[in-house]
Formats: structure tokens, sequence, C-alpha cells
């Protein structure tokens, strides 16, 4: 008897999360069963992920491929997972699901990934994994079953100098910027219990917001009572003085980002850190932003709406854009508000040594919309500085 069904809804909501075109279509041609489901599952920005499972069953054996498609803007990620799958008992009678993963690819931004063919074995609270593993160049990702009488059935996680972008646009986090390549190993136990998963990384080349802070070592952990991802790391880094003798750099890092809350918060403990990553906050009137920052920040709030706050203090040169000015900070108090960053009476230096007192305060909503009241006070101070040859008919240089 032939089985032939269809069905499709155009939108449904489950667990707080929308999903779209749902279709199922089922057929049984020749004695098989055949299966084509698809979905799309909205994201909060209004962006739908897509997944696709097309699957063929005969004699115990099911043939599958797996498809997915995000549609990002950046660092789209495409990709199938072709597999067969072989029903049987194992030697202690039980039923027994023998997975043969094909050869298959996956695409993150402009970088292709293998998936290497392995085996998987599930039977009832049992997971065998059998060195699964996926490359793109000198990037690498392991998985292996590991056995622990006191953790159960656990997987071992190991990375390669994978970027750190396509790990976090795997998992949808873009609220901040985080970059660089990461190695280490992951542990997932307790797979047919209450799963527990903690992890060790080091992430050279790391950057917050597109600003250099050396090296990232990283212990997180899964934070299963408050459902967050729990991280206590350290950014070391090396500053180049006279370029004679090195002096240490630190940040620490610590806190928690939640997925289930969408919430993030990052507490900055800074000690001579580059403090770059200011550049990508005012990139509107400010860049060249090599400075060096001592102090404390706090990144945190719903991931939508994020804030900046604490005090730091800063010396180094930035660059104003409309002006065509850079300017020297010394010791320079900056204090971050809601909504606010903060200028109390600090002394910068135009490119002659003539001295200017900043007061005022940069507005932004949630590190957005930015606008600015900003006082100066000076004499024979460097304000504007454009020459003829950027283009413009309005130019020259002047003091005030």
């Amino acid at each position: 008897e032939n089985i032939e069904a269809n069905i499709f809804a155009p939108q449904i909501v489950y667990d707080n999360t929308q999903y779209k075109n749902v279709n199922i279509v089922i057929t049984s041609p020749n004695n098989d069963l055949n299966a084509d489901i698809s979905v799309t599952k909205m994201g909060k920005n209004g962006v739908g992920t897509d997944y696709r499972l097309e699957a063929s069953a005969t004699d115990d054996r099911l043939l599958s491929v797996f498809s997915i498609d995000n549609h990002a803007r950046e660092k789209r990620l495409v990709g199938k997972l072709n597999s067969i799958i072989q029903f049987a008992r194992n030697a202690d009678g039980h039923a027994e699901a023998q997975m043969s993963i094909s050869p298959s690819a996956i695409s993150v931004g402009d970088s292709t990934f293998a998936i290497h063919p392995t085996n998987v074995i599930y039977s009832k609270n049992h997971l065998n994994v059998d060195n699964f593993l996926i490359t793109s160049g000198s990037q690498r990702i392991s998985i292996n079953s590991v056995t622990d009488s006191g953790l159960g059935d656990s997987l071992l996680v190991e990375l390669d100098h994978v970027n750190l972008s396509y790990i976090l646009n795997l998992v949808n986090f873009h609220a901040v910027d985080f970059s660089g390549h990461a190695s280490g190993q992951a542990y997932i136990s307790h797979l047919f219990g209450q799963p527990e998963a903690r992890g060790k990384l080091q992430v050279e080349e790391f950057r917050f917001q597109d600003g250099m802070m050396g090296t990232l070592y990283a212990n997180v952990r899964w934070n299963r009572a408050q459902e967050q991802i729990d991280i206590d790391a350290q950014a070391i880094d090396t500053m180049i003085v006279g370029g004679i003798v090195p002096k240490m750099r630190t940040t620490n890092i610590n806190g928690y980002v939640s997925p289930k809350r969408n919430y993030i918060d990052l507490g900055i403990a800074a000690h001579h850190t580059r403090g770059e990553f200011i550049e990508s906050f005012c990139s509107s009137f400010m860049d060249h932003a090599y400075l060096t920052a001592n102090g404390n920040l706090r990144v945190w709030g719903d991931l939508k709406r994020i804030n900046l706050t604490g005090e730091i203090v800063a010396d180094g040169n930035v660059r104003i854009t409309p002006l065509n000015t850079q300017y020297t900070l010394r010791n320079d108090t900056i204090e971050c508000l809601i909504n606010e960053i903060r200028f109390g009476n600090d002394t910068i230096l135009d490119r002659n040594g003539h001295p200017g007192i900043v007061s005022g305060s940069l507005y932004h909503n949630h590190l957005s919309q930015l606008s600015y009241d900003i006082n100066v006070k000076a004499n024979n101070f460097l304000a504007y500085d454009w020459g003829p040859t950027y283009g413009s008919t309005f130019y020259g240089t002047v003091f005030g």
C-alpha cells in the first residue's frame, strides 16, 4: 500500500520561537519510505535559518541528507551532512544504530570545511564516536568518545587553530565581536542525564571589537542551573616601550553569556590594555586610537541593548576624523555610564604640545546612535587641519 502525505504550515510558534514554511512530504514508492522535511527557524533579528532533511528508508537502512543555510549577512553558514544509518542489534541483543558519515562540506563565510568520513554508533544510553573530523586548511576540529565511570558517556572536542568568529557564528552570537584562532579541549559529559560542558582554550591574536589584546587563556563552563556560559579568562600581551623592554599587558575577563536569557555580563579588568577597542564605539568621529587603558569596565545587558560602564585611565593618541587632528592623552580619566561616556576636565595635547582641557559627554543608545556635547578650553590649540589634497573646497589649518 502506497503512502502519500503532504503537510504544510505557513507559521507556527513553539517555546516562544517562530517557525515558518513548515513542509513535510512523505511517500512510499516501491516499498521504500521517503521523507522530505523543511522548516525556517526565525531569529530575533528577523533573519531565518533554513533546515532540510531528505531521507529514504529501506531494509533497516536510512539514507539522509541534512542541509542548513542561516542566510547571515556576514560569515554565512551553508552546508550538507550526508549519512547512512544501519539499524541492527548488538552482541547484547540491544537495538543499535550505526551511522556512517559520508564526505560532506560546510561553508562559513569564505572558508569551506571538509567533514571527513567516520562512524558513530548509538544504543540505549551509549554513544561511540570514532574521530569525527572537520578540517579547513590549518583549522581542525575532532570529536571522540571518552569513557569515564564518574561522568558517564562523554565527548572530547579538540580544537586546533579554529577561527573563533566561525564558532560564534554557529551559535548565532553577534552582540559584541570577538575574534582570533582558538585551540584547546572541551568536554561534554553526562550525555544521557543532565549534560555538562567545560573547556580550556587558548586564543591567539585575540581581538575584542577589533582591538588587539594578545593571547587569551580561557576557562569556560556551561552553568546548567543558570543556563549560561561562565567565562574566566585572561589576555596576555606585550607592549614595546621605546623598542627596548617589553612591558606586560594583561586583561582579565570574568562573567557570563546567557543565550537562553539573551543576556551578557562581562567584567573587564584592564592593566596596560590596548585601547583600540574604544575606536569601534566611536568610529563616527575617531580613528587611529593607539591607547593604553588601566581600570575596570563592564559589558552587560540584553544582547540587543548592550551597556558599557566603568572607569579607565587612558594614555596614547587618537585622531578626530572631522578635524583631521591627532591628540595625545596623558593619564586622562574616562567614565563610562549607561548610554554616556563622560570626560571630566581631561588634559590633551595637540601635535605641537599645546594643551587643551576637555569636558563633556559622548552620548549613545546602547553603543549606537552617537551624539556628543564636548567643550574644550584652550589657547593656540590645533583645532582643524585639512589640506587641499583631500579634495575639499574648505580647507586650512586653524588654531584656537
